[in-house]
C-alpha cells in the first residue's frame, strides 16, 4: 500500500487496482479526442493519475462540455481508486471551491462524496474522483 498526499487529501492507495471496473469506450468524436489527446501526453496530470492506480484513458464517466474561451475542449468526468481516505474530506459536486480542488497542469479534480456505478458485490474501498480537464482538439476541423 501507498500513502499519497493529493491537496488536502492524504489516501492510503491499494497496491492491486487492476480489479476496477471502467467503462468502455464511446466511439464519438468528442470521446476519441480525449481517448487520443490523453494517450499522447507525458504530461504530469498522468503522472499523477498513473500513481494512484489510475489509467487515464478509463475514467468511469466521460462528458464533453464544449470548447472554452482558451480553445481547449472541457471534458467532465470520474474515475474510482481503490483506497481509503485517510485525511480530508470527501466534496459534494456543488461544492467545488478554490479551497477543496486539487489541481494539476489543466485537470482539476475532487474526492467525491460519491462512488457511482459500483457493482454490489464490490468487496473494496472505492473513492471517487470527479474531474474537470481542458485538452486541445487533436483531429483535422473541429466538430459543428
Amino acid at each position: 500500500m501507498d500513502i499519497v498526499e493529493l491537496g488536502p487529501w492524504i489516501i492510503q492507495i491499494e497496491s492491486n487496482q487492476e480489479e476496477i471496473a471502467t467503462n468502455s469506450s464511446c466511439p464519438c468524436l468528442y470521446c476519441l479526442n480525449f481517448y487520443y489527446t490523453v494517450d499522447q501526453m507525458d504530461a504530469k496530470e498522468t503522472k499523477v493519475l498513473k500513481k494512484l492506480g489510475i489509467h487515464p484513458l478509463n475514467p468511469i464517466q466521460l462528458s464533453y462540455f464544449g470548447e472554452t474561451e482558451s480553445q481547449e475542449h472541457l471534458y467532465s468526468g470520474s474515475f474510482h481508486v481503490k483506497g481509503t481516505l485517510l485525511v480530508g474530506k470527501p466534496v459534494r459536486i456543488s461544492e467545488w471551491t478554490p479551497l477543496n480542488i486539487f489541481s494539476i497542469g489543466k485537470i482539476k479534480f475532487v474526492i467525491s462524496d460519491e462512488v457511482n456505478l459500483v457493482p454490489d458485490d464490490c468487496a473494496f474501498p472505492l473513492l471517487q474522483l470527479d474531474f474537470e480537464w481542458e485538452l486541445p482538439w487533436s483531429f483535422e476541423g473541429k466538430p459543428e
